[in-house]
C-alpha cells in the first residue's frame, strides 16, 4: 500500500506517515508513542499505518 492510501485509511497526512517510518525503524514501538504537541495518534494506529505503508 502506498503512503497516500495508508495515510487516507488511517486519517493522517502523507507527511505525518512519512515521519513515523524512520522513527519506528530507529526507536521501534516507543518511537510511535504520543508526543506532547500537535494532533496525537495512538501508537497502535501509527504502527498499523506504517506497516501497511512499508509492506
Amino acid at each position: 500500500m502506498g503512503v497516500k492510501a495508508a495515510a487516507k485509511k488511517y486519517g493522517s497526512s502523507k507527511t505525518t506517515l512519512a515521519k513515523w517510518c524512520p522513527r519506528y525503524r530507529v526507536y521501534g514501538y516507543e518511537g510511535l508513542e504520543k508526543r506532547n504537541h500537535n494532533r496525537s495518534y495512538s501508537a497502535e494506529l501509527k504502527l498499523k499505518a506504517m506497516k501497511e505503508y512499508i509492506e
